[in-house]
């Protein structure tokens, strides 16, 4: 089997060389003829091939330290965006293994604006030295004018835990953020850094009290429980809405944005739309004329993401993304999927189009991986509850690809005790070939005890 892989490295054919390296580092076998093949894969002139040869070594390099370095020297050649984004992700993968590299993300922390910056945020959680530098670098993540990299930092934040305790400040402030999963996953991390953050707990109980969306109010309570140990407080302050104050600005700047995407060549308009997201729930009266761009093939992504962003209370947001997940290209789906978990709750109707994906798109093409994770990912975000879902991340947790198994794992413990039935398949997933598998079974386990 190995044998076949390895040859099926130099195929001609380059979605076969993808699915070659994926195989191997699922394997995660170290030998070093493995190790030595996948070496030669980073310098493939494909990006595609690259970038899985990068991860396929990141999966081995958890237990080989060996396999790590030959991922760093990509990185610093790598000219593809996605593709430093990879190596970056495969190093996170490397866990522990790839401490040597610390220097370097926060490096790029300090100077990358692209998808490697979110991807390092992730990536220094999961490799697990947590020095004041590392937990101060990351928490600068939530104070950046883009939402993705204020949530990418909250969540890496609640993957490190107790040791995040010098960003409960920070997280305090993030709890008032215009973008709702902003609020969400700062909550979600305060909960995670426990009684280190009991000075949050008034600004939790104000949070589940005021907040629109009953998703961070649930995710509010839970985390203050984690806090307090299921004690309640009893210091409330009152909070005006995110965003609130500024909101005649931002529908101006939108209106503005919207006049700039007509007659504008497609860089631009991406640019106008990606702008008309950032600006949140406060200008959500333009979705009307937002969602005519829904219908134009080369904006349709970035238009679903903004409509997302900013139409997160709307039923006329979700049920246009609904209706859009239902007839959408697969090359489209991943990025709809991210779009719909955004709207969470409101977007209740998708789970029928996404329990479809995870049986449509099995498989190793690296499309068919991203829509199965980034269902995975939206069905726990539309039934944050647990009441339809748990039995599809249930049978995910057999899923081929290790990251889909975390995937799953870890929104089973994001629902909770309501998860309940997934203990058994969890507790086999805490003998599973990846680290990154175990520890979120192990993770998921506790927070459906309620620990």
């Amino acid at each position: 089997m190995i044998d076949v892989l390895i040859k099926e490295l130099s195929a001609s054919d380059a979605a076969r060389r993808v699915e070659a390296a994926w195989r191997l580092g699922e394997i995660c076998d170290p030998s070093s003829t493995i190790i030595a093949s996948l070496k030669g894969a980073l310098h493939d002139p494909e990006p595609s091939v690259r970038g899985a040869a990068a991860e396929a070594l990141g999966r081995i390099g958890c237990l080989a330290a060996e396999a790590v370095t030959p991922i760093v020297q990509l990185l610093e050649r790598e000219t593809d965006e996605m593709g430093r984004a990879r190596c970056i992700f495969a190093l996170g993968r490397a866990g522990k293994n790839a401490s040597q590299v610390v220097p370097t993300l926060l490096e790029l922390l300090r100077r990358d604006k692209t998808h490697a910056y979110d991807t390092a945020l992730w990536a220094l959680a999961e490799i697990g030295i947590y020095t004041p530098e590392v937990t101060e670098q990351i928490s600068r993540g939530l104070d950046k004018d883009l939402s993705d990299q204020r949530w990418g930092a909250a969540k890496a934040l609640g993957l490190i835990g107790r040791d995040a305790s010098s960003a409960v400040p920070r997280l305090l402030t993030s709890l008032q953020d215009v973008h709702p999963l902003v609020r969400e996953l700062s909550a979600w991390a305060l909960g995670e850094i426990g009684s280190a953050a009991e000075s949050a707990l008034p600004s939790l109980h104000a949070l589940s009290e005021t907040d629109p969306c009953p998703e961070i109010s649930h995710r509010a309570i839970f985390s203050a429980a984690l806090i307090s140990g299921g004690l309640t407080g009893d210091g409330v302050f009152e909070s005006e809405p995110a965003g609130a104050a500024e909101e005649p600005d931002r529908i101006r700047r939108a209106e503005q944005y919207l006049e700039q995407i007509e007659n504008q060549d497609p860089v631009v308009q991406q640019d106008c739309i990606r702008a008309i997201g950032e600006l949140g729930p406060p200008v959500e009266k333009i979705i009307p004329e937002l969602l005519t761009l829904l219908k134009n093939e080369h904006l349709q992504g970035g238009a679903a993401l903004a409509v997302a962003k900013i139409g997160v209370t709307s039923m006329q947001a979700s049920t246009a993304l609904v209706s859009l997940l239902q007839q959408a290209r697969p090359q489209m789906l991943a990025a709809l999927d991210w779009a719909v978990g955004l709207v969470g709750p409101r977007a209740v109707e998708a789970i029928p189009y996404l329990r479809q994906q995870l049986r449509d798109y099995a498989g190793s093409e690296h499309r068919n991986l991203e829509i199965r994770y980034h269902a995975a990912w939206a069905l726990a975000r539309v039934d944050y509850l647990g009441k339809q879902v748990v039995p599809d991340l249930i049978a995910s947790l057999a899923d081929e690809d290790s990251d889909v198994r975390a995937m799953s794992a870890e929104n089973l413990g994001y629902i909770g005790p309501a998860a309940g039935q997934a203990e058994a398949a969890l507790e086999v997933l805490k003998k599973d070939n990846h680290p990154i598998v175990r520890s979120r079974a192990v993770w998921a386990l506790k927070r459906i005890e309620g620990r």
